[in-house]
C-alpha cells in the first residue's frame, strides 16, 4: 500500500511537472512574458497619461475631448490596422528586409493619402458637427487633433512590417512603448508648469512623431531601393480590411462616438474613464494573437491544418487566461487610480460591465486571424458589419431604458451571436475545430460572474478586490482546460 501510494503521488507530481514544463514550452506564453515587461510599461503609461488629462480638464470639456479622440483613434486604427494587414499578409510568407521595406513604403503612402483626405473631410467639417451633436467643444476638439489622427495611422500601419517577420517586442516598442512614455513627459510637463488646454492635443500629437521617425530610418535605407507594386487584388483586400478595422473598435471607438451623441458630456467624461481602463483588458492578448499571425499565414500556406489546429488552441487558452488576468487586476486597483483623478465613483461598475464583452471575445481569439491570413476578408467584413450595426442599434433602441449600461449589453450581443459564425466557417473551410465543449462551459460560468459583479460593485475596495480575484480565477480555469495538447482528431477534410 505504501509503495502504491509513492508511485500514485509521483505520478502525480509527474503530470503536474509535465503539464508546467509544457505550459513554459508554449511559444505564446513565452512571447506574452518577454512582451509583458513592455506593454506592461505601456500599460502604465497609458493609465497615467489619461487621468493627468482628466486632471487638466473640466469633467465636461474632458468628455468633449475625449469624443473627439474616438474619432481619430477609430480613424488611425482602422486605416493604420487595415494597412498593416497585407503587410502580414505579404511578409509573414517572405520574411526578408527587401519584401518587408518595399511593401511598408507602398502601403505608407496609401496610408497617408487615404488617412490625409479622410481626417481633412472631418476637420473642415467640425463645425456642422458640433453643431448637430448640440456640443461646440467637440469641433474645437476634432480641429485640433488632427494631427495626432494622421500621425497615428502611420505608426499603427507600421507595425504590421515588423509583425510580419515576427519582431513582436519591436513592434510593441515602437507602436505603443515610445509614444506613450514621450505622450506622458509632455503631460507631465503640463501638469507642473501649465498651459492652455489646446497643448494636450499637440503633445499627443508629438508622441506619435518621435514614433515615426523612429520607423522612417529603416524606410529610408539606400540598401533596399524602389515600392512594391500593389496589384487590385491587394487594393481590394486592404480596402475590406480598412473597412473591418473601423468597425470593429467597438469599445473607446465607436461607442463613445455613440455615448457623446446620445448622453450629456459629464456622463461621457464618466464613461470615457470607464472605457479607456475597459480597452486596456486584452492588452496583453494582442501579443498572443501578433505571434499568432505569421505563424498562422505560414502554416496555411504549407496546407499544415492539424498543427493550425493545435496553434489555434493554445492561441485560444492563452487568450482567456491574458484578458481576464490583466481585467482583473485593472479592477482591483481601479478605485486607487480614480481618486486623484476627480469624481468618478461610478465608472468602477461600468468598469465591470465593459469587462464582459472582452472577456466572450478571448474564447474566440484565432478564429478571425485564420479567415484573415487565408484571404476571406469578405466573410470577415460582413461579420464586422453585423457588429457594427447590433453595437449602435441597442444603445439607440434600449438607452431610454437601460441608460448607459445598454452599450456593453450590445457588445456581448455582438460576441455572442457573431463569432461562433467564424467557428464555423473555419470548421468548413479547413476542417479545423476551434472551440471545445469545455470552453462553452467555463464562458458561461465567466457571464454569470460579470452578470452578479456589474450589480455587486461599488467603489469599495473590499468589494472590488472579490471582483477582481474571481475574474482571475475564470483566467486561470480557461488556461488548464487546454495544459494537455490538442487532439490531433479533425471534424472534417480541409476544403481546397
Amino acid at each position: 500500500m505504501l509503495t502504491r501510494g509513492i508511485r500514485s503521488g509521483a505520478g502525480e507530481v509527474n503530470v503536474i511537472s509535465g503539464g508546467v514544463r509544457r505550459l513554459l514550452q508554449n511559444s505564446y506564453i513565452t512571447s506574452a512574458l518577454f512582451g509583458a515587461g513592455t506593454r506592461g510599461v505601456s500599460l502604465g503609461a497609458q493609465i497615467l497619461a489619461l487621468l493627468v488629462m482628466a486632471w487638466l480638464l473640466p469633467k465636461a470639456e474632458f468628455g468633449d475631448m475625449m469624443t473627439a479622440f474616438a474619432v481619430y483613434r477609430i480613424l488611425s486604427y482602422g486605416i493604420g490596422t487595415g494597412c498593416a494587414a497585407i503587410i502580414v499578409y505579404h511578409v509573414s510568407r517572405q520574411s526578408d528586409d527587401s519584401t518587408e521595406i518595399r511593401t511598408h513604403r507602398s502601403l505608407a503612402l496609401i496610408g497617408f493619402i487615404v488617412g490625409g483626405l479622410m481626417i481633412g473631410t472631418l476637420v473642415l467639417a467640425a463645425p456642422a458637427i458640433g453643431i448637430a451633436v448640440g456640443k461646440p467643444r467637440i469641433a474645437y476638439w476634432l480641429i485640433h487633433l488632427a494631427p495626432f489622427g494622421l500621425l497615428s495611422t502611420l505608426v499603427t500601419l507600421a507595425g504590421g512590417a515588423y509583425d510580419g517577420r515576427h519582431a513582436i517586442n519591436r513592434s510593441i516598442f515602437l507602436v505603443e512603448l515610445l509614444p506613450n512614455i514621450v505622450r506622458v513627459f509632455l503631460l507631465g510637463l503640463l501638469f507642473i508648469f501649465g498651459g492652455p488646454a489646446v497643448l494636450i492635443a499637440y503633445a499627443l500629437a508629438l508622441a506619435h512623431l518621435v514614433a515615426w521617425l523612429a520607423v522612417l530610418r529603416r524606410l529610408l535605407t539606400s540598401t533596399v531601393s524602389g515600392f512594391y507594386r500593389v496589384t487590385r487584388w491587394d487594393m481590394w483586400f486592404t480596402a475590406r480590411y480598412i473597412l473591418h478595422s473601423l468597425l470593429s473598435l467597438q469599445l473607446q471607438g465607436i461607442d463613445m462616438v455613440v455615448v457623446g451623441w446620445l448622453f450629456t458630456s459629464n456622463v461621457a467624461a464618466d464613461y470615457a474613464i470607464a472605457g479607456r481602463i475597459a480597452a486596456l483588458f486584452p492588452f496583453f492578448q494582442q501579443i498572443v494573437l501578433k505571434k499568432f499571425a505569421p505563424r498562422c499565414g505560414y502554416l496555411l500556406a504549407a496546407h499544415d491544418y492539424t498543427a493550425l489546429e493545435h496553434e489555434a488552441g493554445v492561441c485560444r487558452s492563452s487568450s482567456v487566461a491574458a484578458v481576464a488576468s490583466l481585467t482583473g487586476f485593472l479592477l482591483m486597483i481601479a478605485p486607487l487610480l480614480l481618486r486623484g483623478a476627480g469624481d468618478f465613483a461610478s465608472a468602477i461598475t461600468m468598469m465591470v460591465a465593459l469587462g464582459a464583452a472582452p472577456y466572450v471575445r478571448s474564447f474566440f481569439a484565432g478564429g478571425e486571424t485564420i479567415l484573415r491570413m487565408g484571404g476571406q476578408s469578405g466573410f470577415n467584413l460582413g461579420i464586422m458589419a453585423a457588429s457594427f450595426a447590433l453595437v449602435v442599434a441597442t444603445p439607440l433602441l434600449l438607452h431610454h431604458f437601460l441608460g448607459i449600461f445598454s452599450l456593453p449589453l450590445g457588445m456581448v450581443f455582438s460576441a455572442l451571436l457573431l463569432n461562433p459564425l467564424i467557428v464555423f466557417r473555419v470548421r468548413r473551410l479547413f476542417g479545423i475545430r476551434l472551440l471545445l465543449p469545455q470552453d462553452w462551459s467555463v464562458l458561461l460560468s465567466g457571464l454569470v460572474i460579470f452578470a452578479w459583479a456589474s450589480r455587486y460593485a461599488t467603489q469599495d475596495l473590499s468589494r472590488v478586490l472579490t471582483i477582481g480575484i474571481a475574474i482571475i480565477i475564470l483566467g486561470v480555469l480557461g488556461m488548464l482546460l487546454h495544459i494537455r495538447p490538442v487532439s490531433p482528431f479533425r471534424l472534417s477534410r480541409p476544403h481546397t
